[in-house]
């Protein structure tokens, strides 16, 4: 359900918003900027099978999700059809964004980053978020997924890149691919 306080990191969802599940809240929100589009959305946590049925219609995954568990299933299922995944995270002034293509056996994937998290992570609800880090990581993975779709300059494919709100400065980190993945290796 749509919180009041989702309203200020969440854009799609309005002050008229608030108590309708999110996924309608959004829909109506997509539709009424685009009426040509057609929104699909589901109500649940979907199965792999039933994830993996909507990831092989797709030419790229942009990871939206809030949490550590759905990047995983993700990925997994990703890198089973070699479907490039662009995953973005946000919490407090803190953003980062990393880009997986699987097309190298030698380039991590997410299972290798999310492996060096350890078992705790915050939510936006235990730590908060200031929500132009949001809107500027959301348009970053953006930027990202039109330069993998479009084969188009050089996507940050193997790195973490790493956003400081508080400094407004950038990160750059080569991220390994872990001899122990479960998923890559």
């Amino acid at each position: 359900m749509v919180e009041l306080s989702n309203l200020q990191r969440q854009v799609l969802h309005h002050d008229t918003s608030i108590g309708l599940k999110k996924v309608d809240s959004a829909r109506q929100a997509l539709e009424k900027l685009n009426p040509h589009l057609i929104v699909h959305t589901f109500d649940k946590r979907l199965s792999d099978e039933e994830l993996e049925t909507q990831i092989i219609k797709h030419t790229l995954v942009l990871d939206a999700t809030d949490n550590v568990e759905t990047r995983n299933q993700l990925n997994r299922l990703c890198y089973r059809h070699k479907i490039p995944l662009v995953c973005g995270a946000a919490i407090r002034m803190e953003g980062q964004i990393s880009v997986f293509t699987y097309q190298d056996s030698t380039q991590p994937c997410y299972c290798c980053l999310s492996a060096l998290f350890g078992e705790t992570s915050l939510s936006c609800v235990e730590a908060g978020v200031m929500s132009p880090i949001v809107g500027i990581i959301g348009a970053t993975q953006a930027l990202e997924a039109i330069k993998v779709i479009a084969d188009y300059g050089t996507p940050k494919v193997a790195k973490l890149m790493l956003f400081d709100g508080l400094k407004l400065s950038w990160r750059e980190m080569g991220l390994p691919k872990s001899k122990q993945c479960p998923v890559c290796s």
